[in-house]
């Protein structure tokens, strides 16, 4: 039996254009969609005379969202569709008059008004943004799936003593680390602001992966640098290509080792460390090397899993708060657990005494 999907593809569409947030040409829709971008155009073309969506030419131009979609149901996007038939069964006519045919009608046409009518009241209780908060949950939920997928292989990669890279192919690990969906539970611009950066500082990614932290950084200090260190040597250059095609020339990545980090000393005005300290072969030492590299005043900040979060590495590996305070402390830093809340995560910060 064919179906009418133009509802769902309609739909479909609104929400790639509210999860991209900007311009979107009819070629990249059609791609999200698998159709062809003349059929897309047909389709925006009846949402734009709808009032759903509006057009943008030049440089830079595309489709965008025309509308409030918190105010939307799905039963007004179902309206602007021309209110399509919305069952696919419905009354045989072929024999006006027919006794039979009028009785088994009237037995039906009540069922079909009801479940046409239940149908359009549950549409009209359902809003566009509604979904798209959907979608913005299941990409969530998937990304942390990826990200956690990845946290075990860098830990059967680094539990070796470094020996094995389960991660060789950046290019890989990238479409893990550096999912848009990680933001929804990372947070990164919360990180940044307990930062608490300044334009020409100088900052330390440490264990940078493929840069998710170190460009975001990199834009925080236009007039500083940043270091992004890491063991693997394909990161390593991975985080140097990524600087140069997103043009910043304070951003440059160097080779760590298991127990050093790469830093000359008093160096550094700040140093992160994301989702790196389960990872460490040697509690002690590490963490002397870092609070080596910081200058007086200087900030280190330990993100990590929490002991009971839903995603991250096996609860065996994980590293309680208390445990990063007595090792930075032994680094001889000042050290205590910051009041941020991360989904699943906590910030340790150790300072470095001034001067």
């Amino acid at each position: 039996m064919r179906r009418d999907s133009r509802l769902s593809g309609v739909l479909h569409v609104l929400l790639h254009m509210a999860q991209k947030g900007g311009p979107a040409t009819s070629g990249d829709l059609a791609q999200a969609m698998g159709t062809n971008p003349v059929v897309l155009r047909r389709v925006l073309a009846g949402l734009r005379d709808q009032g759903l969506v509006r057009s943008e030419k030049g440089h830079g131009g595309g489709w965008t969202l025309a509308c409030d979609l918190a105010k939307v149901t799905l039963r007004d996007v179902y309206g602007a569709l021309g209110s399509p038939t919305l069952l696919a069964i419905g009354n045989r006519t072929e024999a006006p008059g027919c006794v039979v045919e009028e009785a088994v009608n009237a037995a039906l046409s009540k069922s079909f008004e009801d479940a046409e009518s239940l149908l359009l009241s549950h549409l009209g209780e359902l809003t566009v943004a509604a979904l798209s908060d959907d979608v913005r949950r299941r990409l969530a939920a998937r990304g942390a799936a990826h990200h956690d997928h990845a946290v075990g292989r860098l830990h059967h990669a680094h539990g070796a003593g470094g020996s094995h890279d389960a991660w060789a192919d950046a290019g890989a690990l990238a479409r893990v680390l550096d999912d848009p969906t990680r933001d929804a539970w990372q947070r990164p611009d919360d990180v940044l602001r307990a930062l608490e950066l300044e334009p020409a500082m100088t900052v330390a990614d440490v264990g940078a992966g493929t840069g998710y932290f170190s460009v975001r950084l990199a834009r925080a200090v236009p007039r500083g640098k940043v270091i992004a260190t890491d063991l693997g040597p394909d990161r390593v250059r991975f985080v140097r290509e990524r600087a140069r095609r997103e043009q910043l020339p304070n951003l440059r990545a160097v080779q760590a080792t298991p127990t050093a980090s790469g830093l000359a000393a008093h160096s550094v005005d700040r140093i992160l460390v994301v989702h790196v300290w389960h990872h460490l072969v040697d509690g002690n030492e590490y963490p002397r090397s870092l609070a080596a590299a910081l200058r007086p005043g200087g900030r280190l900040l330990v993100v990590d899993f929490s002991l009971t979060a839903h995603r991250g590495p096996p609860a065996s590996m994980r590293v309680a708060p208390e445990a990063v305070i007595a090792a930075l402390e032994g680094a001889g830093l000042s050290a205590g657990i910051l009041p941020i809340a991360l989904p699943d995560q906590y910030i340790v910060e150790g300072r470095a005494f001034g001067d």
